[in-house]
């Protein structure tokens, strides 16, 4: 263990050099540097942890991160629908939280293997998130809860792991969906009992966990048809027998409800942002996590965004072939169709924009607001581009976001198109707001030798390991520089 934790300390960091942020927010002239760290990395779930085992691995991991002065460390706290951070319903005791079937309201779904009887002490829960606040704090590091907004999982039982199931926040709204659609077959009279049974056992399963596992069982023992992508079969099937896709989940088309982009195998399964239940379950989630935990520094929101591979498109919209469209503004029917996806993309930054300041009323002033975003360009006014990439379609107008810093992800990016992308930025946040700009921009890379020689002709990058993002790794083989070399 304790060479796994050196690895994963050497791999994880990111140096936010010499930044300080806007006068008046939480960091007001405090040097950032940072690491992202999540559990699966350093936790797998191929058994159960305890508070001892959580403290001895979070000590030896940030005693490795404060050697390399780290300051900061963002830990992934909500991810798949679950969390590490238990939320209390008393001010002293034990909190046991039950790892399948339905969760008490006052609680949120915890991580399988992260779950055990958690002390409370004070009305503060000894969990996975509070230990690391609390060795944290005695190395002077502060801590940011990494959460996952909108992206729920992948749909592929072949990128899941045996721990990756359990009960999640969305279960309930798949639950009353397969219920009601149920329902309506009942009242049409036109399925067979079959068709009902299937669904009532996929609504048992769902009401007391989500397991990718058994999911292709079901579908099995009723000869569904299965792409590959479980749920993503399910709600076919359903469609094609005349019933309705969920409203609160992103969905392609009929046939491949999440499809995957362009030559990938993948399938993200999005809530739908635009659904007020989703928003409803997600801002208290967060405001759950952050006033539960004293000492959290910060919230940094991931996947705060619509899906980008046409989930939520008209059918007539979804040009999955392409990456970016372009338009002929001096064609009729090239612009009518402009104007369809412009219509689009701007509903999708006003709901995204209004999520982020409902995130920031509730928790800005008390702890930093940060966002990871994608390296798309927000609108600048009196500025029209003709064309769309596929990153427009997340509806992240994050220039006029009230968030401390925004840390684009710009893997795989060369050093000069790094460079020119943040100065465009850079230049348009100074023409919104004049030489006063309220907006740090980190930007996220994935070679931590070409940072650090100043080919970015700036101190200030996020380092993102992507050897160590299982999904990425499946996806396509990646050959990047991700260790620091001995010594440093």
């Amino acid at each position: 263990m304790c060479y796994r934790i050196t690895a994963i300390a050497m791999l994880a960091i990111m140096m936010l050099a010499a930044a300080s942020l806007p006068a008046g927010a939480v960091w007001e002239d405090q040097t950032v540097w940072g690491a992202w760290i999540s559990p699966d990395w350093f936790f797998p779930g191929t058994r159960k942890y305890n508070e001892f085992d959580v403290r001895q691995t979070a000590s030896k991991l940030l005693d490795e991160l404060a050697a390399q002065g780290v300051n900061n460390i963002f830990l992934e706290t909500f991810l798949r629908g679950y969390t590490i951070a238990a939320i209390p319903d008393k001010t002293s005791g034990l909190l046991n939280i039950p790892a399948d079937g339905p969760v008490p309201k006052s609680q949120l779904p915890i991580y399988r293997h992260l779950n055990w009887n958690f002390r409370v002490e004070n009305g503060k829960p000894i969990d996975t998130l509070q230990i690391f606040i609390e060795e944290a704090a005695e190395r002077n590091i502060k801590v940011h809860a990494w959460v996952h907004c909108f992206y729920w999982k992948m749909d592929n039982r072949d990128i899941v792991l045996p721990w990756h199931t359990g009960m999640t926040v969305w279960n309930g709204m798949l639950v009353d969906y397969l219920n009601s659609q149920r329902r309506f077959f009942q009242s049409r009279g036109n399925v067979s009992s079959r068709t009902l049974d299937l669904l009532k056992e996929c609504s048992e399963l769902f009401s007391r966990s989500y397991d990718d596992y058994e999911l292709e069982r079901i579908l099995a023992k009723y000869k569904v048809r299965n792409s590959g992508k479980q749920l993503g079969s399910l709600i076919t099937y359903i469609m094609e027998l005349g019933g309705s896709p969920p409203d609160f989940i992103l969905i392609g088309s009929q046939d491949d409800p999440f499809p995957s982009g362009k030559n990938k195998h993948l399938g993200a399964i999005y809530m739908d942002p635009g659904n007020e239940k989703v928003h409803e379950v997600l801002i208290n989630a967060l405001d759950s996590i952050a006033r539960s935990h004293p000492g959290l520094a910060g919230i940094h929101l991931d996947h705060v965004r619509f899906a980008v591979d046409y989930q939520g498109f008209p059918p007539e919209l979804q040009k999955r072939e392409w990456d970016t469209i372009y338009f002929n503004q001096y064609n009729d029917d090239s612009m009518k169709l402009f104007y369809q996806y412009e219509e689009i993309i701007r509903k999708r930054r006003a709901v995204i924009s209004d999520f982020v300041k409902d995130v920031t009323s509730r928790l800005g002033g008390s702890m930093a607001v940060s966002a990871a975003v994608l390296p798309a360009d927000p609108p600048v006014p009196g500025e029209t581009v003709y064309f769309y990439s596929k990153n427009s379609f997340g509806g992240q107008d994050w220039y006029r976001w009230n968030v401390d810093f925004v840390v684009p992800m710009m893997y795989g990016y060369i050093p000069w198109r790094i460079r020119q992308t943040v100065k465009k930025w850079t230049n348009d946040l100074t023409q919104i707001y004049g030489e006063e700009v309220p907006i740090r921009i980190f930007p996220g890379v994935s070679h931590i030798q070409k940072a650090k020689l100043g080919l970015l002709d700036r101190d200030t990058w996020v380092f993102f390991d992507l050897t160590l993002a299982r999904d990425l790794r499946f996806e396509k083989k990646v050959s990047e520089d991700v260790s620091l070399p001995k010594g440093n």
